[in-house]
């Protein structure tokens, strides 16, 4: 019981400590025209679960605890990347969704077309807030923007994207499916924890096992995700289930069966544990919040 309740309070600390982060970031954007403005503070404050955030920090921490400097505005940008992501994959030309974290979608309360700009915004803002962070190397800085420029364009997010938009209706294997997903919802999730590595000072061995332990944990993440599709609520996950199948999109519930997705999310989650064995009990918290992966709700 202490041992979940501290893992809970730990976890809603770097909650708070980004999302205070991210409003304080958001709020020197405060000169943008009001409706833009806005659009981007609702897609991007209150409701997310920070994972991606958080993982930069834990990771930071398990590899040099007192090396903080920079680590949080990485944190923010990865999260300023992820809502913008959020943005455009609702919208109509993409996935369509009329909710997000429990609330209209951003296209839904703004129209399309400032939704369209909100996420522009964001990912902009992710830059600038990157380039302004203070790294005490500077070449670090840029090791680490390179990371995520690379993790979330035409070979990663946004690749996944297009690939993810042209399976829907089409025959998928498996081979497919995870192409699609480690680079939509994966890389993302992979390079957060690189990132955090980087900024920290990171071995060659510890890059190596952070990179193998993000990889394996956005495969369980998309694992779970979809089986949440299937099994969860709109009052838990804050947008409708049963979407995947109503767009006819590939899934492993869809392609494997729901039984052998909880297997593969499971297998997933036991590699990404096992590739942190290059770390003590620093790496803790990131082996507890893989844990959380298998039992999350939303």
């Amino acid at each position: 019981m202490f041992f979940m309740t501290t893992q809970i309070l730990q976890l809603k600390k770097h909650r708070d400590q980004i999302e205070h982060a991210l409003a304080s970031l958001l709020f020197k954007e405060r000169s943008a025209p009001s409706v833009l403005y806005e659009s981007m503070k609702y897609a991007l404050l209150e409701g997310g679960k920070r994972l991606r955030g958080i993982l930069c920090l834990y990771s930071a921490s398990a590899v040099n605890s007192s090396a903080v400097d920079g680590v949080i505005d990485f944190a923010c940008a990865i999260e300023l990347i992820h809502a913008y992501s959020l943005i455009h994959d609702d919208l109509p030309c993409m996935d369509n969704a009329d909710f997000r974290r429990g609330k209209p979608s951003c296209h839904k309360t703004f129209n399309e077309d400032i939704a369209v700009l909100a996420g522009d915004a964001l990912l902009s803002y992710a830059f600038e807030v990157m380039a302004k962070a203070p790294v005490p190397n500077p070449g670090i800085s840029i090791e680490c923007i390179r990371d995520i420029s690379k993790a979330i364009g035409a070979c990663g997010m946004v690749g996944g994207q297009a690939l993810d938009m042209e399976a829907q209706g089409a025959p998928v294997d498996g081979n497919d499916l995870k192409k699609i997903h480690s680079l939509k919802t994966g890389k993302l999730i992979q390079v957060s924890p690189v990132v955090g590595g980087r900024i920290a000072g990171a071995t060659n061995a510890q890059m190596k096992a952070l990179n193998i332990f993000g990889e394996k944990l956005g495969l369980a993440f998309q694992i779970t995700d979809d089986l949440l599709d299937v099994e969860g609520s709109f009052e838990l996950t804050g947008k409708k289930t049963g979407y995947d199948k109503q767009l006819n999109k590939a899934t492993y519930p869809a392609l494997f069966g729901y039984k052998k997705s909880k297997i593969m999310a499971n297998e997933a989650i036991k590699a990404s544990i096992n590739a942190l064995n290059e770390f003590d009990i620093a790496a803790e918290p990131l082996r507890e919040l893989a844990c959380s992966i298998l039992n999350r709700k939303a």
